[in-house]
């Protein structure tokens, strides 16, 4: 790769050996992540220092996914903080017959640019068009199993030639798992949005779609904060339920608005991840990967054992692979979530 997708692309993902390639029915899912190469700052700080890099790597005007949730106003106060330029991009998503599907989210970005005196720029996409037109042939070409991976791909398309192009990318890709058994956490990681990233290396596009795993001091200091801690901590008055919702709507609320209280606490709600989808494009779906979940297999750490990795001060990159025969049962809402046992290190880039 010329363009570094991750700080010395210490984040890669693939399927039996190779990198950013199509999911394989058969064989193993691997990841890297690199350990910290000194200790980490605040999360805010390495927000910082992450929008700096990126100021240092790109060639081309910098634009951002301004979605209106917490985590693209983060990317844009870090670029902010670190002087870097920029100029927000906000999308109103429309409806076959022209009604907006993202109001509420749009009018929280707009209320950001105007108190912080940004000039965005304003796109419209037509999605129900767009899902069966141009996603279609992407979630095709990626074997995507959720359509809504295809939707942030279509700023990044549009302003390839012109712009370089980050978005916040939602929650790290490390989600939370309680076995419970022994009541310990781990760190589910899966491919979930990857296809996006591997667009962006196929096509060399200078664009970022995980600005929160940028670095692996970033990762720390989010892993590592106190609200981080104190969740783990708490997870027995959950009942054993350990819900995104719950994360999404209680738990990352409080960091992003401990490390950035300048911010504009406004629940997204709205977004492209809640248009309904429809019949046509999940028989697309089903059809891509019939034979191939992208998402049937994840690698998995122990809480403490990975941020301690992350801690270590080593620079080392180290790459885990998935195993089928073994699996944590987490209870969420009566239903059973399947994630990977932790297999450890195989070896090193």
């Amino acid at each position: 790769m010329q363009l570094e997708y991750s700080h010395r692309n210490h984040y890669k993902w693939g399927f039996n050996d190779n990198w950013f390639n199509p999911p394989e029915a058969d064989g193993y899912f691997q990841v890297s992540i690199g350990a910290c190469s000194r200790p980490h700052l605040s999360f805010r700080q390495e927000c910082i220092n992450t929008a700096k890099l990126l100021g240092s790597q790109f060639t081309k005007p910098i634009l951002v996914a301004l979605s209106g949730g917490s985590d693209s106003q983060v990317v844009c106060l870090s670029l902010m903080n670190a002087g870097v330029p920029f100029r927000p991009v906000i999308l109103r998503l429309l409806s076959r017959h022209g009604s907006l599907y993202n109001g509420h989210d749009i009018a929280g970005a707009f209320d950001f640019c105007k108190k912080f005196n940004l000039d965005p720029i304003v796109e419209e996409l037509d999605v129900d068009h767009y899902y069966t037109t141009t996603g279609m042939q992407l979630i095709s070409d990626y074997c995507i199993h959720h359509p809504v991976m295809v939707v942030p791909l279509h700023l990044a398309i549009k302003y390839k030639d012109t712009h370089a192009f980050i978005i916040g990318g939602g929650d790290l890709k490390l989600t939370r798992s309680v076995d419970q058994d022994t009541g310990e956490s781990f760190l589910t990681f899966s491919l979930g949005p990857g296809p996006i990233q591997q667009h962006m290396v196929n096509h060399g596009i200078q664009a970022v779609q995980k600005f929160f795993m940028y670095t692996p001091e970033q990762i720390a200091a989010y892993l590592d904060h106190p609200v981080m801690h104190y969740y783990n901590n708490a997870r027995d008055s959950l009942d054993g339920r350990d819900t995104l919702d719950h994360f999404i709507n209680c738990v990352k609320p409080m960091l992003f608005s401990d490390e950035w209280p300048e911010m504009i606490q406004r629940k997204k709600n709205t977004g492209y991840e809640m248009i309904h989808y429809t019949r046509e494009l999940l028989m697309c779906v089903d059809r891509v990967t019939s034979h191939i979940n992208p998402e049937s297999k994840a690698v998995v750490w122990k809480y403490k054992e990975f941020l301690d990795y992350l801690k270590s001060n080593t620079g080392e990159i180290k790459t885990w692979k998935s195993v089928d025969d073994r699996y944590i049962y987490q209870c969420v809402d009566n239903s059973q979530i399947r994630t990977g046992l932790l297999f450890g290190s195989d070896g090193q880039d």
